[in-house]
């Protein structure tokens, strides 16, 4: 009563990446925070990250 209830939806997908070193891959889930394109966060993942390469998405919760 009274009170009020806040949901926060978090988007969770899935990427295919290889270790730039190995060339061993494996799917990874990763959260994507701030609701961003599939392009953008890739590019993203792949400035950052220094010992992999993303991919592709395989599964994204909000298709």
């Amino acid at each position: 009563m009274g009170q009020k209830i806040y949901f926060n939806f978090v988007n969770v997908r899935k990427y295919l990446r290889e270790n730039k070193e190995t060339g061993k891959r494996a799917v990874v889930s990763v959260t994507n925070r701030n609701a961003l394109s599939v392009e953008r966060h890739m590019e993203l993942l792949n400035l950052n990250d220094e010992k992999h390469i993303y991919l592709a998405c395989v599964e994204d919760n909000l298709l």
